[in-house]
């Protein structure tokens, strides 16, 4: 026997085929099995509802859109009270710094003054918007929470 060899004795090639094949065959069979099982549940289930369905059937649901659409009807409010405060400071601010500047004083010294009174004179306004919108807020997610707690199954 020579030193040498072709690896035909050391690998032996039918078994490596054989093993392929077994392998290709083992992964073709799991995926119809899987693809099977899935397509079992789609069938057995019917169509899953839409949001939209159960959104209209589910109280627990319904509750939760309702208060969502409570709270963005109170951040809206609350944005725009905001957005009309900044307005007002920004107006305030701009007018003492126009007149700092006309009178030879210190414009950021101005600036800081004007707005701190402004923000504090626009407080309360402020105050009694965002008062009212948490109370409709408040009113509306109870109003939903409370509907939800009715129309849900007693245990």
């Amino acid at each position: 026997m020579s030193g040498q060899h072709d690896g035909s004795a050391f690998f032996n090639q039918p078994k490596v085929r054989n093993m392929k094949q077994s392998f290709k065959f083992t992964v073709a069979t799991l995926f119809a099995v899987l693809c099977g099982i899935a397509g079992a549940q789609t069938a057995a289930g019917g169509t899953a509802p839409t949001k939209a369905q159960a959104a209209a059937t589910d109280p627990i649901v319904k509750a939760r859109a309702d208060q969502r659409s409570a709270r963005k009807v109170y951040n809206d409010k609350v944005a725009a009270a905001k957005k009309a405060r900044d307005a007002k400071v920004k107006a305030a601010v701009d007018q003492a710094e126009a007149d700092a500047k006309a009178q030879g004083k210190d414009p950021l010294v101005a600036k800081r003054d004007a707005k701190k009174k402004a923000t504090e004179a626009a407080k309360p306004e402020y105050d009694a918007v965002v008062k009212v919108a948490r109370q409709e807020r408040d009113a509306a997610v109870a109003a939903a929470k409370k509907q939800a707690g009715e129309a849900a199954p007693k245990r």
